[in-house]
């Protein structure tokens, strides 16, 4: 009754209403999230937005929804008579990680999707949903990917093709030629507020994992429920250490910031951590800003960021802390997966004491094999040539 009553609830008092069907376009775009950084890429006027996170309904497709389906899976029905009303040729979307989005199967109707974040399965994602799923309801037809080895995972569980492109947003930004002197550290945030459960203080919750899975091959005791302060712990004890080497070596250290909206309370959580000590915050002031602050910095420290991941793509030297505690028994997330399964590295260790993070400041520092083979990892392609050429092939059939 209390999800009936919530969905209830959007659906009435908060989103805006249409009152005709949609119009027929070449492209639907699905969730307007990220939309801003594809949008170029796309004729004008050959699109529409079709909003998913209750910001506006079809009303006339709303009605014929609760009348042909009722009040049950309401939400993903009204998604699927809304996607066969827009008539469109193809559904684009860079929330590839969204499951009604991967369920809805359309005749004559193409999926693409962009990968948004650099994924794992150790945390409640796309990829650990799939991995104790018991039923292949899910299908997708392209994936424009990170990198070759994830793209081989959407097609294992999609059977999709798979195009490497790196991170479309990172590929925005040209690399800095101009070679960053200063060795002060840069630490890229993962801080969020709006992830926690306030009242039980949990980050991941089973229940939460588990209602989006339709028939699992899971039992309750392989997953953990991650607490916010246990989750955390982790960048405590990175940020600590670092901030050791900072005072040795007589350098700065730099957060990146991640948040626009709360970047007060990010900029405390960081200041329990790190007191009054010599460091900076850096202030996220737009979609596409901390890719510029990047290029201010030549070595880079996080913890399993996809950030990160984009910051190896731009040649800077990037350390690895992998070593936040997963959600799943035995499951680990290793820098570099699908295609490492070692817990250290020339750049990258599970551990989060002095010594390991000193051996790796000291390879970035006087090393030289950071790089090596990172395209394997996440590719760079700027401006996103990839990505135009291959969405113009799409369209004429020939991929």
């Amino acid at each position: 009754m209390i999800k009936i009553y919530n969905l209830l609830k959007s659906i009435i008092f908060y989103p805006k209403y249409s009152f005709i069907y949609p119009e027929k376009k070449l492209f639907l775009v699905y969730d307007k999230s990220n939309f801003e950084f594809f949008k170029k890429y796309l004729i004008p006027h050959s699109y529409q937005i079709f909003y998913t996170r209750n910001e506006a309904y079809n009303f006339p497709i709303l009605v014929e929804t609760l009348f042909k389906y009722g009040l049950k899976n309401l939400k993903f029905n009204y998604k699927t008579e809304y996607i066969k009303k827009s008539k469109c040729k193809y559904i684009i979307t860079m929330t590839d990680n969204d499951l009604d989005f991967l369920k809805i199967d359309i005749k004559n109707i193409k999926k693409i999707a962009i990968q948004n974040s650099y994924r794992r399965d150790a945390f409640p994602d796309v990829f650990s949903f799939l991995k104790y799923e018991k039923y292949k309801i899910y299908n997708l037809d392209y994936i424009f990917c990170f990198n070759e080895a994830v793209g081989k995972k959407y097609k294992k569980y999609f059977n999709c093709k798979y195009i490497p492109i790196g991170s479309l947003r990172n590929n925005l930004i040209p690399k800095n030629s101009n070679k960053v002197k200063s060795n002060n550290i840069a630490f890229i945030s993962q801080f969020r507020s709006s992830t926690v459960n306030k009242k039980k203080n949990l980050i991941f919750e089973y229940s939460d994992f588990i209602k989006f899975i339709q028939k699992p091959i899971f039992k309750k005791n392989n997953f953990i429920n991650l607490t916010y302060s246990d989750f955390y712990k982790t960048d405590e004890y990175v940020l600590n250490n670092l901030l050791k080497i900072c005072i040795q070596k007589k350098i700065k250290l730099h957060i990146i910031g991640v948040m626009k909206k709360n970047f007060n309370e990010e900029k405390q959580f960081f200041s329990k951590i790190l007191k009054k000590h010599n460091w900076k915050y850096i202030k996220r002031t737009s979609s596409l800003s901390s890719y510029k602050n990047l290029e201010k910095f030549n070595l880079i420290f996080g913890i399993d960021s996809t950030m990160l991941y984009e910051s190896l793509a731009r040649n800077k030297n990037v350390g690895f802390i992998s070593a936040r505690p997963s959600c799943f028994n035995n499951n680990h997330a290793y820098f570099g997966w699908p295609l490492n399964k070692k817990k250290k590295g020339f750049n990258w260790t599970n551990e989060v004491n002095y010594s390991e993070i000193l051996r790796i400041f000291n390879n970035l520092i006087f090393k030289t094999k950071n790089n090596r083979n990172s395209n394997k990892i996440i590719l760079f392609d700027h401006k996103n040539l990839i990505f135009q050429k291959s969405l113009i092939n799409i369209m004429k059939k020939k991929i």
